[in-house]
């Protein structure tokens, strides 16, 4: 079960459930609603304890809502004599919300959508590679349509360059198409230390979605107490869209009212897109005390750098950029061991 806001449905709290058969014990088939193995910590990216950290890296878990796959995977393990491999196939559809920056519920659906890991441990080295192909669909009610209604209407107005610049900011009203995710990741341990890294190009074409991600953490362990770092990074592939001018030329045809209207309408729109833009860094530092097998106490202080027009991991959130700390105290537990 998945902690989610609220009127989020009771379905999209559900991250497993499934039925499992072992042809061999290297081989694994799953049916049912099942993780995809997209992350370093896919399998354990809601449990807290498994985690390092007080929080994981925002810039790169905090924007992805696909937790589950309800559909089918295939998992197979193999051993070399110094090296185990790892490779997963996921198969199915998604069906989830998330929250927008003006804190209401955006459905998104997902269909064929298909994913693959694979991952190498030696010694105290892991590599892995994943990747993620789907048909999105994202519902953000009506007003996305009107708007791009009322854009086509504009650009039928005789401006040169109008056409182009309105086609431009309509496309930045995303609602759907061919998604892809690529992402590689590292972790290698020796002694005390512990080394992670992770990076990820999420490609949505002409969406404001699409942007490259990744993170570097390090660790040391003394005693049952850990320190460590963490440095992410969110950067989007495409500038924030500036509304044109259009005051001064539609004037003539629409008057100054209307212009004037219209040139709101088209700030609307080019907010409402940057709206789906993740443009910002951070940097912490925190400390991991397993004061017993089964739990652990947790403290980490995050320092965010917002960029203009990248909030879009806040709520009621502007274009303005901004910076701010963010302090985590909490206790991580499992029981059943």
């Amino acid at each position: 079960m998945l902690p989610k806001p609220p009127g989020t449905p009771t379905g999209e709290t559900i991250e497993w459930a499934y039925v499992g058969y072992r042809p061999r014990p290297d081989m694994r088939l799953r049916v049912g609603r099942v993780t995809p193995d997209i992350f370093l910590y896919a399998d354990s990216r809601n449990v807290g304890f498994a985690l390092p950290w007080a929080r994981p890296p925002v810039d790169f878990y905090g924007f992805f809502p696909l937790a589950s796959i309800d559909g089918a995977d295939l998992e197979q393990r193999w051993f070399t004599d110094t090296s185990t491999w790892q490779a997963r196939l996921s198969g199915g559809s998604v069906r989830t919300s998330v929250t927008d920056v003006n804190g209401g519920r955006v459905k998104l659906q997902g269909r064929d959508a298909l994913t693959f890991g694979l991952s190498r441990e030696e010694g105290g080295l892991l590599l892995k590679a994943s990747y993620l192909r789907s048909r999105l669909q994202v519902d953000t009610g009506p007003g996305a349509a009107q708007l791009r209604d009322a854009l086509g209407q504009l650009g039928q107005l005789p401006v040169p360059g109008l056409a182009g610049s309105l086609d431009n900011l309509s496309q930045n009203l995303w609602t759907g198409g061919i998604s892809s995710y690529w992402a590689l990741a590292a972790q290698y341990e020796t002694g005390p230390w512990t080394f992670t890294a992770e990076g990820s190009q999420l490609r949505v074409p002409r969406s404001p979605l699409s942007a490259k991600r990744a993170y570097a953490s390090i660790g040391y362990r003394q005693g049952a107490v850990t320190y460590y770092g963490i440095a992410s990074r969110v950067r989007p592939d495409q500038p924030a869209f500036a509304a044109p001018d259009l005051a001064g030329a539609a004037a003539p045809f629409l008057g100054v009212e209307g212009a004037q209207s219209a040139q709101a309408l088209m700030g609307i729109a080019a907010t409402a897109g940057d709206n789906f833009r993740f443009d910002q860094s951070t940097f912490g530092v925190g400390l991991r005390w397993d004061f017993m097998p089964n739990a652990a106490l947790k403290l980490q202080v995050d320092r965010f750098d917002v960029r203009a027009n990248g909030a879009a991991g806040w709520r009621f959130a502007n274009s303005q950029g901004a910076r701010g700390t963010l302090m985590s105290v909490l206790v991580d537990f499992v029981w059943g061991q």
